[in-house]
């Protein structure tokens, strides 16, 4: 850092503010080449030398002779690999394509397509090159404009216009080029970028488009972080220090936008290394230095301003002023001195009128010296006959080859001096002040500093011009608004002593910012007593309107509608057009007589239809003295309404009212004389054109005798013609038999088709329609070549006939959705029609039947809608994710449960939301990998110190929507879940641990429990066997000896008796032993336990009916006594519950080992039981 340069910003280093609208760095996309004579070899050079893949369009601007074919697309085809077109009609500019204009013709830029125009100039003076670079500039600011080889100037103006919106300018160098006017014009205006070979030229276009594409410099100005800030502070410090004048005072944007253009020239990519390049390169800080001044202007700049200058303000400069007197002019910003040359036209134009003018003195100043050093000189290209009338162009220049030079008699009424705006006191006693163009870089309250120290240099009464972007309505304090269209405004008278404003040094003296001042509230000032008096006069007074000299309207008060009736068509402030048509004559001749006689003047009553009825109005007007230009004020003066009686009848004969009429009619007649004049002035002028143009036919004359000549030696020319067209004819005779059969096909189609559509011609008449279309405006045949505008038709669309005039002014088709009187939707489409040579030649109008989709459509759009309050009403936090990943939205929870607002969450990548909180490896790999594959992930857990609510546990589940490139990412808090779910874990490991332990005992009882029933049974299956079944026996035997032993009577009894007590013993037996069984089956014991339970199953069968299949896959070795017994009982104790319950004849047991354990089953096919009535009982 030098020593003059401070190392860190001031204080105040934020009043770099504010930004221009367009884009810091935008995109090289449009390049024009101009060119002339030994143009042709230039391009093929550049061409040849121009990669094919640049990326940019390429249009080609060249004088051509305008009744010659131009081959110069078929010459540079073979030079490029790019495709090269010769402009015929409007057409799409794509990237890497080459565009050539065609003869005869102006080439436009318009929306990104490409124009033709017929020339405004004559011969000599069409500067194609200029107006293409001017159109260029216009709508592609980032544009490119390269002068190759070619005589004169043209050119030299339209890169003017590109350098202004940053594009870049580059120009063969003058050694290399064959004819060097057009270089060396364009060199000379201190413009140009690049001046090289046409193959170095090439490169350097390639470079800057690359270097442009990395330029890490902001979008948006105020998107420059805190070390950028410093660099171009630290840039702007160091050309403070160089070249004395500091640019901080300018808008951000467009220091920003100047910087990148110089960066991307140097090839430099980054803010510090331009500001390294311009410590270690003089040269460089010089060169933005000038492009920071920005000298751009043109003579007559806007020139509906200045013939608005010229009419009401020039004239008052003058008023009052004499030969002793000064006319005092300053001109800010002047460039190269097109601005003040212009405004000393105008004064010398308007001094020559007068006998005594004034001693004019035009103080210009800049704060280039070159530019001031150009202006000096006052010579400039010839393209300035663009904008400056050939009467001017005699009176104040001399030509000479392929320039214009300023004469000295407007040379020496203009002073070019240096002097910077910002810092110097300003000149003093002007009457006019001229600041065009100026302001638009500067901040807002440097603009307010501005007009402060033009109110103080302006004398009472003085104006300002300012440029068609600029306005002085933030300092209507100080001045009034003359013409707020034209930018032009007067100085007001402000109470108190004159002050001369202060003006800063540089950027470290502190300017206060409207922030930083308090906000003091402050209620609506009421209103002065002459505001309220003025305000219900207003009210009070009749209907009026002021207007000028020339009847234009500048004024209306608010009742005065009832008098207007504008007729259609363009809208015009002429007060003849614009009131009532009754009134038109009266108000026409009634301004007449009062401008011409200087005093109020009052029409005749004229009835004037009001809803029907005749109401007598007159026109009162009252011309004003006092101002120039002269003003009236017109007054309606409304009477009671007439009867119908009293319009005709006697009073139209009456005296006065013939007298009325009489001189109405005078002064009609005296305002035609007045016109008369005009024209015989105009047709005067006219017999002197004509004369002119006589013997411009007389030359003609002679240039047809040599063109007979050529006509002779073109007959055989014709014979083969002759032969062509006879081949000709033949194709168009067979064109004929197509077009008839394609009407045919035509009058066939209009008769199926279902679609209701409408030909129109150009004035909006039918020519032809369908069927569907003779039901919706009830058409009848007659209808055909009636305007549309006189249907009825069966739809709410009064604006079909507008939007059809619409299309046929601006060619682009109008689509609506109408409503059919029967409910049903219509979507009517608006076209031009074209014909095969596509020339517009009126409209086609279609209507197609989409009630469906009107209907789907609304219920699309209450699902929509009923879905957002869905996704709205969720607790859970849900985020909607572009395919980039950028949030487009989220639901009401999302910001509720992380504590953030849209405003920081919406358009932003999710890895960069909160703290980064989400910039998670595996969240990225579902989001960018699996996701897009699988469609949808669910259960992925986030463990994160979360920002603003601490460390939470988060549930993501996402999903890809199939209709639309969108990303469902849904957010559930689970941390408290995870927490119960833990200790729900823990519980359950203790009570699995208590549970097993128990189960354990539980085990052991039961087994010691079956074993001692098990005992038990056996001690009773022992005793049942051993002892009460022998002692049966034993009774059984005894009981048999008895009987044998009965004799005599008593035998018979006896026997019956034994027999009964034998009976019982058998079955005493008979129990015993089943008991005994089934206590303890020995077959269990003996034979095992699938034996046991086939055994079993035999019971079952014998004793109940019970067929049972058994299906044992047991390894008996492995079973121990107590687990045999144990299965034995479960098994038996199933197939009772089957008995008792299922009401089956057949049931199956299973005996199988699964996995270590015995797995027991008895199926069968019954009724089953109720759950409920058994868990009831």
């Amino acid at each position: 850092t030098s020593p003059s340069e401070p190392a860190q910003p001031p204080a105040d280093a934020e009043t770099i503010t504010g930004a221009d609208a367009a884009p810091i760095v935008q995109e090289l996309s449009v390049v024009g080449l101009g060119a002339s004579a030994g143009g042709l070899t230039a391009l093929r050079a550049f061409f040849s030398a121009l990669p094919s893949d640049t990326g940019m369009t390429f249009v080609v601007v060249v004088h051509l002779l305008p009744e010659h074919e131009s081959m110069l697309a078929e010459l540079l085809e073979p030079y490029t690999g790019m495709p090269v077109m010769q402009v015929t009609e409007r057409v799409k500019m794509q990237p890497n394509h080459i565009y050539v204009i065609p003869p005869a013709k102006r080439l436009l830029v318009n929306e990104g397509s490409l124009e033709l125009a017929d020339f405004d100039m004559p011969p000599g003076k069409r500067l194609q090159i200029d107006t293409f670079f001017r159109s260029l500039a216009q709508h592609h600011g980032d544009g490119g404009a390269i002068i190759l080889s070619g005589t004169g100037s043209d050119g030299a103006v339209g890169i003017q216009s590109i350098k202004e919106r940053g594009g870049l300018v580059l120009v063969q160098d003058p050694a290399e080029a064959e004819f060097s006017d057009m270089p060396k014009s364009a060199i000379n205006t201190g413009l140009v970028d690049i001046v090289a070979p046409v193959a170095e030229l090439a490169e350097q276009l390639v470079a800057a488009k690359r270097t442009r594409a990395g330029l890490e410099v902001p979008t948006d100005p105020d998107e420059l972080n805190a070390t950028a800030g410093q660099t171009l502070f630290q840039i702007l410090a160091h050309l403070r220090v160089r070249r004395g004048h500091d640019f901080t005072a300018y808008k951000r944007g467009t220091v920003l936008r100047r910087i990148a253009r110089r960066m991307q020239l140097c090839n430099v990519q980054t803010l510090t290394g331009y500001l390294q390049r311009l410590r270690d390169d003089g040269d460089e800080a010089d060169a933005l230095y000038r492009d920071l001044l920005i000298h751009v202007t043109e003579f007559f700049r806007d020139p509906e301003a200045w013939q608005e200058l010229e009419r009401t303000v020039i004239p008052h400069l003058f008023e009052g002023k004499g030969s002793g007197d000064h006319l005092r002019v300053w001109t800010v910003g002047c460039a190269t001195g097109e601005e003040a040359y212009s405004i000393g036209i105008l004064l010398l134009e308007y001094a020559a009128t007068l006998p005594q003018p004034p001693h004019i003195q035009i103080f210009a100043s800049d704060l280039g010296e070159l530019a001031l050093e150009h202006a000096r000189i006052g010579v400039y290209p010839q393209a300035i006959a663009t904008t400056v009338s050939e009467e001017r162009l005699a009176r104040f220049f001399t030509e000479d080859k392929n320039h214009y030079h300023v004469r000295d008699s407007l040379r020496e009424v203009v002073l070019f001096t240096p002097h910077n705006l910002l810092q110097d006191p300003p000149f003093s006693h002007l009457d006019l002040v001229l600041c065009r163009n100026l302001l638009i870089y500067l901040q807002r309250d440097v603009q307010e500093r501005i007009f402060e120290s033009f109110h103080y240099a302006l004398r009472p009464d003085g104006y300002i011009f300012l440029g068609s972007a600029e306005t002085a309505d933030s300092a209507d304090a100080l001045f009034e608004a003359i013409n707020r269209e034209h930018r032009i405004y007067r100085r007001k008278h402000v109470e108190g002593a004159l002050i001369l404003p202060t003006f800063p040094v540089g950027a470290s003296l502190r300017r206060v910012q409207p922030r930083d001042l308090p906000q003091q509230p402050h209620a609506p000032a009421a209103p002065t007593p002459g505001e309220e008096h003025h305000l219900l006069l207003e009210e009070m007074a009749p209907p009026s309107l002021l207007v000028d000299q020339e009847y234009t309207v500048l004024h209306l008060s608010e009742t005065v509608g009832r008098y207007l009736q504008h007729p259609g068509g363009t809208l015009s402030s002429d007060v003849t057009l614009l009131v009532r048509p009754e009134l038109r004559s009266e108000v026409s001749a009634t301004l007449a007589r009062a401008f011409l006689t200087g005093h109020m003047v009052r029409s005749q009553a004229v009835p004037v239809q009001f809803n029907g009825t005749p109401h007598p109005v007159s026109v009162l007007v009252h011309p004003t003295s006092t101002t120039y230009p002269r003003r009236a004020l017109v007054l309606f003066l409304e009477e009671e309404p007439l009867e119908s009686s009293e319009t005709g009848g006697a009073d139209a004969d009456a005296p006065e009212f013939g007298q009325a009429r009489y001189t109405r009619v005078e002064d009609e007649l005296r305002l035609t004389r007045q016109r008369l004049q005009t024209i015989r002035e105009e047709y005067e002028s006219t017999v002197e054109q004509l004369r002119a143009a006589n013997e411009e036919l007389a030359s003609t004359n002679e240039e047809y005798r040599s063109t007979l000549e050529e006509l002779e030696t073109s007959k055989e020319e014709l014979q083969s013609m002759n032969e062509e067209l006879r081949t000709v004819n033949q194709e168009m005779k067979h064109r004929v038999e197509q077009t008839a059969q394609a009407n045919s096909d035509l009058q066939n189609l209009l008769a199926a088709t279902e679609i209701a559509t409408l030909f129109l011609d150009r004035e909006l008449q039918i020519q032809r329609y369908t069927p569907a279309a003779a039901d919706l405006f009830n058409l009848m045949p007659p209808d055909q070549g009636r305007p549309i505008g006189h249907l009825r038709s069966n739809l709410a669309y009064q604006e079909l006939e507008e939007d059809a005039r619409q299309v046929l002014r601006s060619l682009v088709p109008v689509e609506r959705d109408v409503q059919s009187e029967d409910g049903r939707w219509l979507q009517v489409t608006v076209r031009p029609y074209r014909t095969i040579e596509d020339s517009i030649d009126g409209i086609v109008i279609t209507f197609v039947d989409i009630t469906a989709n009107k209907e789907t459509e609304l219920t699309v759009r209450g699902a929509k809608e009923y879905a957002e309050s869905i996704v709205h009403a969720l607790p859970n936090a849900l985020l909607v994710l572009e395919i980039d990943l950028r949030v487009r939205t989220a639901n009401d929870s999302f910001y509720r449960i992380f504590k953030v607002d849209p405003r920081e969450t919406e358009g932003r990548l999710i890895y960069d939301l909160g703290d980064g909180q989400w910039d998670i490896p595996e969240l990225r790999t579902l989001l960018e990998q699996i996701l897009p594959e699988n469609k949808v992930f669910t259960g992925y857990e986030v463990e994160h110190e979360f920002q603003g609510i601490g460390r939470r546990t988060m549930l993501l589940n996402g999903r890809r929507l199939n209709y639309m490139p969108l990303i469902l990412l849904a957010i559930t808090d689970i941390t408290e879940r995870k927490r119960a779910e833990e200790e729900l874990q823990q519980m359950a490991d203790t009570l699995e641990e208590q549970v097993q332990q128990r189960t354990e005992e539980v085990r052991r009882l039961v087994t010691e429990l079956t074993m001692s029933e098990q005992a038990e049974r056996r001690r009773i299956s022992t005793i049942l066997h051993d002892d009460l079944q022998q002692r049966l026996y034993g009774i059984q035997y005894q009981l048999a000896s008895l009987r044998e032993d009965a004799q005599g009577d008593k035998q018979a009894a006896m026997r019956a008796a034994t027999d009964a007590i034998t009976q019982s013993v058998n079955a005493a037996i008979a129990t015993t032993r089943s008991l005994s069984v089934d206590l303890s089956p020995p077959v269990l014991y003996d034979e095992g336990l699938a034996e046991a339970v086939h055994w079993l199953a035999a019971q079952m069968k014998q004793q109940h009916g019970l067929k049972v299949e058994v299906q044992a896959q047991t390894e008996e070795q492995m079973l121990s006594a107590d687990l045999r017994v144990l299965l034995f009982q479960i098994v038996r104790e199933l197939l009772f519950n089957v008995v008792k319950h299922a009401g089956v004849a057949e049931a199956v047991v299973a005996l199988a080992r699964v996995d270590g354990s015995i797995r027991v089953e008895v199926a069968d096919q019954g009724q089953g039981f109720d759950v409920a009535k058994s868990t009831q009982t």
